[in-house]
């Protein structure tokens, strides 16, 4: 097993120490705060090293390169990007020449200092490309792994998390930076990011930098809660402040320790420190928390859908949940109109319309409609209106996935059926960018007419989800509502899938409520009655 993957394995049982800051290491040696501190891996290499060393020799078990600002973006800005290769293959071989046989080497790749669309101008397109090759730059140059940090835009993360996991054969680690103490700068709580790696599943993940060292301490908690991957905590050494001009962090290798000893026990497997950490500080957090067994934990079960800043859970033990559908052009010839033309100002207001909802459905499929252009325009306008967590309802691949490309959050497809094309079209898209999805009770011969037809449709879908590697608990079924007008017994049918699959499968369940109702007069009333 390569040492990336060994120590990833280990961390799973016991406590997993990384190093500590670069930057504000060199900056002590002399490296000029408007230099790129990558530059010094060519110039200045012997510093490096001894940072290293001294990582190593204090007991950190994972040396991260010095390559956070390595992205050709970011090099770009000191006239660097065409020495991107020569930096990045230099700093792997500086950090395996510390590390020895004592500590593996984490590639480190740090964000683009841009927004991704919709809320900047950089695509997804484009920032998958710059993490491919910067990922693909460490890996061959000799890093055990990969650990992708500071993120504070999910959107970028899962770009970097993607390109990573497609241009390298190694473990990914992704790293989020909550700066603004209990939320990201772009508004991303500690439970909504992990639920949506979780999703996403890198081979870990976790929390470093951000607003000092108790936030990450409660991030690591309430990130346990949701995941059983090996979760990283990195603190800074304490808030930052101005001493004689000087940017000092205050917190002691003692007071760092603690902070890794509560972090062990809310259940973290990786712990190191982060801006204005010393060896001195790694010393003393290895003494305290190294080896140590992992503690065992409780898990919150359900099913999620998240935006960039909400969490919805749905379960047996939550309310019912409401999902708003009129961003829909099924029956609405002036609002599928407008979207063949290109006006998204329907579903603009339709967002405002359904602000009560606790999620949103967004669907443009129609006549005449290009889909693949729409439903990514759609999301990203719904994205920038509302903090629901969307339905990406469609079952066109191609669309969905360019519509996931502006979606920041957990989304749930919808749906896939148990069609035979459908299933091997679908499933392998909601396994590679973490989304959930709808399990819709129809097949290659159509919907089933009695509840244990369906209720089998269903069971196949998650037997084969399964084999994907996407667990039951990813998945929420829809046992499909027929009119009442066309059979008094639809409903009946209705009501015993949903008992069906509640009771064997333990899957939540959606239906769309109306279609109970459909060509009657007084809906409101049946529809009522049903509910």
């Amino acid at each position: 097993m390569a040492r990336g993957r060994e120590i990833i394995k280990k961390s799973l049982k016991q406590v997993v120490v990384f190093d500590g800051a670069m930057g504000t290491m060199l900056q002590r040696a002399g490296l000029p705060a408007d230099a790129p501190p990558e530059l010094w891996n060519l110039e200045n290499p012997d510093e490096i090293f001894k940072v290293q060393r001294a990582y190593v020799d204090a007991g950190a078990q994972i040396l991260t390169t010095n390559t956070f600002g390595a992205s050709r973006l970011k090099l770009a800005a000191y006239n660097l990007a065409d020495r991107q290769s020569e930096i990045i293959h230099r700093a792997v071989q500086i950090a395996k020449d510390a590390a020895g046989s004592r500590a593996v080497v984490a590639g480190d790749i740090g964000p683009l200092g841009v927004f991704l669309q919709p809320f900047g101008e950089l695509t997804f397109d484009r920032a998958y490309q710059e993490f491919f090759i910067y990922a693909k730059e460490l890996a061959a140059a000799g890093a055990d792994l990969i650990i992708i940090e500071t993120m504070t835009d999910l959107l970028e993360l899962k770009a970097a998390v993607l390109a990573a996991r497609d241009a390298v054969d190694l473990p990914v680690i992704a790293s989020f930076s909550f700066d603004e103490g209990d939320s990201s700068v772009t508004g991303t709580p500690p439970d909504v990011y992990a639920a949506v790696m979780n999703a996403l599943a890198p081979d870990a993940f976790g929390t470093n930098c951000g607003n000092g060292i108790e936030p990450v301490v409660e991030a690591i908690r309430i990130m346990r809660q949701f995941t059983d991957l090996p979760i990283l905590g990195e603190p800074n050494a304490g808030l930052p402040k101005t001493v004689d001009g000087v940017t000092v962090f205050p917190a002691t290798p003692g007071e760092m320790a603690d902070a890794a000893v509560r972090m062990w026990e809310y259940g973290a497997n990786l712990i190191g420190s982060c801006c204005g950490s010393t060896p001195e500080h790694t010393a003393k957090i290895a003494e305290a928390v190294r080896g140590k067994p992992t503690r065992p934990h409780k898990r919150v079960f359900g099913f999620f859908a998240a935006s960039r800043t909400q969490l919805v859970r749905i379960a047996g033990d939550e309310p019912v949940r409401v999902v708003g559908e009129r961003i829909n052009p099924s029956g609405r010839k002036k609002f599928r109109e407008k979207l063949r033309q290109g006006d998204i100002g329907t579903v603009k207001l339709e967002v405002i319309r359904q602000e009560r909802a606790d999620l949103l459905d967004v669907c443009v499929a129609g006549s005449g409609i290009d889909e693949r252009q729409m439903l990514p325009r759609a999301v990203a306008a719904v994205v920038n209106l509302s903090n629901q967590p969307l339905f990406i309802d469609s079952t066109d691949p191609e669309a969905i996935e360019c519509a996931l490309k502006f979606y920041p959050g957990l989304p749930v497809i919808n749906s896939i059926p148990g069609k035979s094309e459908d299933l091997e079209r679908l499933l392998p898209l909601a396994r590679r960018w973490g989304a959930n999805f709808v399990a819709l009770a129809m097949d290659d011969d159509g919907i089933p007419a009695d509840a244990q037809g369906r209720f089998d449709v269903i069971r196949r879908i998650v037997e084969r989800a399964q084999e994907y590697g996407i667990p039951a608990e990813r998945i929420i079924a829809d046992p499909v509502v027929l009119p009442v007008s066309a059979d008094s017994k639809n409903p009946a049918v209705t009501l015993e899938a949903i008992k069906l699959i509640a009771g064997r499968l333990k899957l939540p369940t959606v239906i769309g409520l109306s279609n109970v109702s459909y060509g009657l007069p007084a809906r409101g009333v049946l529809n009522a009655t049903f509910l």
